[in-house]
């Protein structure tokens, strides 16, 4: 009796779970179809801004294909959040044609532990990190270069 009260809560807990998570309905102006400038203009209008064009947005933009992104690399320990952080930074500089550079995620992540004095962020260095660490470290101390 003791097994078919498991059995039927957890195919209740399994099923209710299933249920609850549904996809996303889809988001139209993500189909590739153009977008109506005049609409996008409107929406601007409200809040007080305008366009520098009228001209009709692209149906699709490419980071990658504009040059844009840095090569993907190789990502040790549970440090996504310092590499998805360099990577914006990185392509951030591409786009205003500034110099290529390899920020360091170590550095980063070095910076986002705890301190031997026991200040600074509560996390060990192979932990996982959080996109607000990134926030700190840039604003605090900001980037070093791995060409240095």
């Amino acid at each position: 009796m003791k097994k078919l009260i498991t059995i039927l809560l957890s195919a209740a807990l399994i099923g209710s779970a299933t249920l609850a998570a549904s996809a996303a309905p889809i988001d139209t102006a993500a189909t590739g179809a153009p977008i109506d400038a005049a609409i996008v203009a409107a929406d601007y209008a409200e809040v007080g801004g305008t366009l520098e064009s009228e001209e009709p947005l692209p149906s699709a933009y490419s980071s990658a294909e504009q040059g844009y992104t840095t090569p993907v690399r190789r990502q040790q320990h549970n440090t996504c959040w310092a590499y998805s952080s360099t990577a914006t930074l990185e392509s951030l500089f591409l786009k205003n044609n500034e110099q290529a550079f390899h920020l360091s995620t170590m550095h980063m992540n070095h910076w986002g532990t705890t301190l031997e004095n026991g200040k600074g962020w509560q996390r060990e260095y192979y932990d996982a990190g959080y996109p607000y660490i990134a926030l700190g470290y840039l604003t605090s101390f900001g980037c070093i270069n791995n060409a240095l």
